[in-house]
């Protein structure tokens, strides 16, 4: 229920008992054995050991790659040998389609990726996946750890992680994007415009979330407030949330950018999905940014 409700900030409990799951049955339909402990080995390509008891020992000058790489490393793409197909993307599944559930990519030694959620194509073409919120403090700060390309933002308390990400630049928010498509072996990027609307309006001509954060109507307070949990508001049909008020979101639009939605410190009337100005792509206290993820 917790899950359900966006709840359980980085889905690691529900992956972490998955992992733990013994097999059930042997090949045979015997009870199988529960599995020794052991140190976990990567799984890249076997290789066909040599004929000698010496098979641990490494010939001199051999770079041997340690089974837990470190967190740091700027190649995740060595977390698998193979590309991901579609029958083995977690988001590529037709219940998905428009209902609000949610998938995520696995990124290794470093975690999962964003919440996604996978939307109807554009014009009757193939589904996509946006992420559910806009991409918070916490998902960037993972980015940060993992290759030191940025500081990480201290958000003051835990809760504070699932604040929308802000005040970076367009070129540090296409970085982080790119090391999520190295990391998962799929394509993120910023939508377009109109994929960005498209998903927005969710089929029904949805505008506005009605507990949206933004300035209240009749409100004399012009200064607005702050961003609020990316988890925290009402979800248009197809589960986005957000996508009215908190932070304005970038989107790509021909060779320039477009900002939308609006944000905290925008007035009820132009908090709309509907509402987008062209944007220099600075880093700036009000704008973020979610992703977009194609499918296989």
């Amino acid at each position: 229920e917790l899950k359900q409700h966006g709840r359980l900030p980085q889905g690691s409990l529900s992956s972490l008992l998955d992992s733990l799951k013994p097999s059930t049955t042997s090949a045979t339909g015997a009870p199988a054995a529960p599995p020794a402990p052991t140190t976990p080995v990567a799984t890249t390509t076997p290789v066909q050991a040599p004929a000698t008891a010496a098979v641990n020992k490494p010939a001199s000058g051999t770079a041997v790659q340690p089974a837990n790489p470190v967190a740091g490393t700027t190649t995740p793409a060595a977390a698998s040998n193979t590309s991901p197909t579609a029958a083995s993307d977690p988001c590529a599944r037709p219940a998905l389609v428009g209902k609000g559930r949610v998938c995520f990519d696995t990124l290794g030694t470093n975690g999962r990726g964003p919440l996604l959620v996978v939307v109807p194509g554009l014009g009757g073409g193939r589904p996509y996946a946006l992420s559910r919120t806009e991409v918070t403090i916490g998902d960037f700060n993972r980015y940060c750890r993992a290759t030191h390309a940025c500081s990480e933002t201290s958000p003051g308390d835990r809760d504070a992680a699932s604040l929308p990400i802000s005040n970076i630049s367009l070129a540090q928010a296409k970085a982080y994007a790119q090391w999520l498509s190295s990391a998962s072996g799929y394509t993120y990027r910023l939508p377009t415009d109109a994929e960005w609307v498209h998903a927005a309006h969710a089929g029904r001509h949805w505008k506005q979330a009605q507990d949206s954060n933004c300035i209240p109507p009749g409100s004399d307070d012009s200064s607005g407030g702050g961003p609020i949990s990316a988890l925290g508001r009402e979800a248009n049909p197809w589960g986005l949330v957000n996508m009215s008020g908190n932070v304005w979101e970038w989107t790509t639009s021909g060779g320039g950018v477009m900002a939308r939605g609006g944000s905290y410190n925008s007035y009820w009337s132009d908090c709309s999905v509907d509402t987008s100005r062209s944007d220099s792509g600075s880093a700036q206290k009000d704008v973020g940014f979610r992703l977009l993820r194609e499918l296989k």
